[in-house]
């Protein structure tokens, strides 16, 4: 839902770009907005370029490179299960999810990299194809969608979707 959320706004809109529409009268889009237009494109690429790292250290099983990345304490959400805690704690279960397959392989589709008008939060949005074989030895793909919330150069959320291909 926050990807979606991140794509429709991460454009600066102006009111030109919806007739009749201004950001004090979200109605004429069907759902109230509380803040049109609040989310704009990061051109940057500093926190894009921090996400890739991230998740290409996962790829490698590479969790002393994956801990740069994150701040000390995080929050991570996944399709069934939410997790708050250290940065060591996250990490240990980044290594049995990876340690769970044989092999991984990630095919970047697109990222998306924004932040608010007031520069108070910054996002990634990152899509992927991951391709692995299980410690059973069967061969499997999913599509993943992963949002990064990002303080001070460091992930401090991250939410993983899942979408099953078979």
């Amino acid at each position: 839902m926050l990807a979606v959320l991140l794509l429709f706004f991460s454009c600066k809109h102006s009111s030109s770009a919806y007739t009749g529409v201004t950001r004090s009268d979200s109605a004429a889009l069907a759902y109230p907005v509380k803040n049109a237009g609040y989310w704009i494109t990061d051109t940057s690429h500093t926190n894009i370029i921090i996400a890739l790292k991230a998740l290409k250290a996962f790829e490698k099983g590479d969790t002393t490179e994956m801990s740069k990345y994150f701040k000390d304490t995080l929050m991570a959400e996944f399709d069934g299960c939410t997790f708050m805690g250290l940065r060591s704690q996250y990490l240990t279960r980044a290594k049995m999810m990876r340690d769970s397959f044989k092999d991984l392989s990630v095919k970047l589709y697109d990222w998306q990299s924004v932040s608010s008008e007031d520069r108070k939060q910054a996002w990634v949005t990152i899509w992927t194809l991951r391709s692995f074989t299980t410690s059973k030895g069967q061969r499997d793909s999913l599509e993943y969608v992963q949002d990064m919330q990002f303080k001070d150069g460091k992930i401090v959320k991250t939410g993983e979707y899942v979408r099953h291909l078979k």
